[in-house]
């Protein structure tokens, strides 16, 4: 059997307890699908219910939808375990923990990959291995040749993290927000895009009013919409205002939209990133 992954809208599902249809094209609704955190503080894996993986959904064989999918773990204490949802049988969705004979494993033909957990001896989680599919095989022409420049396309979690903008609410209990707001500014995370085979690559870059906040002069105005995106020319992470949401410049990497208030407060950040899906 076979089944299809559903990108997460999970602000509007977490509120209602039920799922609701995330965008496609927004890179965000896939990385909060199934979110593996990269910080499990030491949880024990128990049956049912792993704390360190986000809410998510699936479609089966006959095209229905399922959230809600806990994992069974299998029982076993071998310091590598792998995760990921299956269609053992028509219209049955599982989540499964189960022994893994590397880091690097071979999940079930089918299966949505999830994890590879690494264990101590009393199954206390100690790292976990992302392995959620982008569903690339390469990264996209943004429309002028400018390409993201990332270690493997084919695993979400390399363009989760390039250019990583910052979640302002919480996937679980166990998953908080990122930063809470409103707030002074933010910390846009590291990246990096391909030009004509030259790669273009950015620090993670605080960002707020202050002209001194960082050394490549970006900076929010106060009472604006702040679009911030990569410019398809120099490679440089550049910041405008607009008076429009969503419409970004020709053939760039859109990266945030962040909305502050008359005292320069950020009231709204929003992740622009495309999913390419």
């Amino acid at each position: 059997m076979s089944l299809t992954e559903q990108p997460v809208n999970i602000v509007s599902s977490r509120g209602s307890g039920m799922f609701v249809l995330g965008d496609h094209t927004k890179r965000v609704d896939w990385i909060n699908s199934f979110y593996v955190s990269p910080a499990p503080n030491l949880t024990y894996m128990d049956r049912g219910g792993v704390s360190f993986v986000g809410y998510g959904a699936v479609k089966d064989s006959n095209g229905t939808t399922h959230d809600q999918i806990g994992f069974d773990n299998q029982g076993s204490t071998t310091i590598w375990q792998e995760m990921y949802v299956s269609e053992p049988l028509a219209g049955v969705i599982t989540g499964q923990v189960t022994q893994a004979s590397s880091l690097n494993p071979s999940f079930p033909a089918g299966s949505l990959p999830v994890a590879v957990v690494v264990l101590d001896g009393v199954q206390r989680v100690q790292q976990t291995i992302d392995f959620r599919p982008s569903y690339l095989s390469s990264a996209p022409n943004l429309g002028s040749g400018m390409t993201e420049s990332v270690v493997d396309a084919t695993k979400r979690v390399y363009f989760q993290n390039n250019y990583a903008v910052p979640r302002t609410y919480s996937l679980s209990a166990q998953i908080p927000a990122d930063m809470a707001i409103p707030a002074a500014g933010f910390f846009l995370g590291s990246g990096a895009v391909v030009i004509s085979g030259i790669t273009h690559s950015s620090p993670t870059i605080f960002i707020s009013s202050s002209p001194k906040a960082n050394t490549q002069g970006l900076q929010l105005a106060a009472n604006a919409i702040n679009q911030g995106y990569v410019d398809p020319t120099s490679g440089a992470v550049t910041i405008r205002q607009v008076t429009t949401s969503g419409t970004f410049p020709a053939n760039c990497l859109p990266l945030f939209e962040c909305t502050t208030d008359s005292v320069s407060l950020i009231r709204g950040l929003v992740d622009f990133r495309p999913s390419y899906i």
